[in-house]
């Protein structure tokens, strides 16, 4: 950012920044940072930021960070960070069946992999079959300390993997997994993860978030639950594990909103009207 900042002090150049998360608010929750660091440091980075972006144009990725922003810098556009929807298009299955269940990003208790454990833990109690998928960043150590040593041979840890290779393994899953907690930035951003799940025909569970709500209930392509109840999750894996034709329904209105709704086609228009305008901008000074 200070790269940029010199920038367009020395040539008035425009310069993009592009805001994907709310840091200042993400600092708040950080673990890593002491308690009573936390407050401090937001505030240094927020008076930081503010300076820096004053002669920025700014692109946000949520509405939710429009009221942090707005009048921040020379201009303001949202952008949201929604799929390509031709990217996503060869792992659509219309036909859902089985007992696998799906997870590809951060795995964390924060994204809520402890609760998802305690669920897995009700349904190899009560005789549900499953295997879960779970593909993404974790550490060796927290894997170690986790309670499922009576069915380990139903879950596994992938790690890392390409974003190709993640979706692969996705085409055989009834149930694609996206419970956060509700810190404040998840709960006033869209999980981009829920979109790519229906993107491709797989029914989601995610959090009980009002901004969720007002698309997966309102679109009926999977279950918002309270994202600390493993009782409520276990529930709705096994309906969806029992009831293939609910699945294939709830996968089916996802490809259709966002088809409709919410894809980067729609998106990208109005990333490339700010670039237009700025470049005649430029040409016309």
């Amino acid at each position: 950012m200070i790269i940029s900042y010199q920038l367009y002090l020395k040539y008035n150049i425009p310069i993009i920044f592009d805001i994907h998360e709310n840091v200042a608010v993400q600092i708040l929750d950080k673990s890593y940072i002491p308690k009573f660091l936390r407050r401090t440091t937001a505030f240094i980075y927020r008076t930081v930021e503010n300076y820096l972006i004053k002669h920025l144009h700014l692109v946000i990725a949520e509405y939710s960070y429009k009221e942090t922003y707005i009048e921040k810098g020379k201009s303001l556009t949202t952008i949201l960070n929604m799929p390509d929807i031709n990217h996503f298009r060869p792992y659509i299955n219309n036909n859902r069946n089985g007992h696998e269940i799906f997870y590809i990003g951060g795995v964390s208790n924060e994204r809520g992999l402890d609760i998802t454990i305690e669920a897995l833990n009700l349904l190899h109690d009560k005789g549900v079959d499953f295997f879960m998928h779970f593909i993404g960043r974790v550490q060796a150590e927290k894997i170690e300390k986790l309670p499922i040593k009576k069915f380990s041979n139903k879950i596994k840890f992938y790690g890392r993997m390409d974003l190709k290779d993640g979706f692969e393994i996705s085409k055989n899953c009834i149930v694609g997994l996206s419970v956060l907690k509700p810190i404040k930035n998840y709960v006033e951003s869209y999980s981009t993860k829920i979109f790519e799940y229906m993107a491709i025909g797989l029914p989601v569970i995610t959090s009980n978030f009002p901004l969720y709500q007002d698309v997966i209930e309102h679109w009926n392509t999977g279950y918002c639950i309270e994202p600390y109840s493993a009782t409520e999750l276990a529930k709705k894996i096994e309906k969806l594990i029992l009831n293939n034709n609910l699945a294939n329904t709830m996968g089916l209105n996802g490809i259709k909103c966002v088809n409709q709704s919410f894809n980067w086609t729609a998106e990208e228009k109005k990333l490339l009207e700010l670039y237009n305008r700025l470049s005649h901008e430029v040409t016309s000074s």
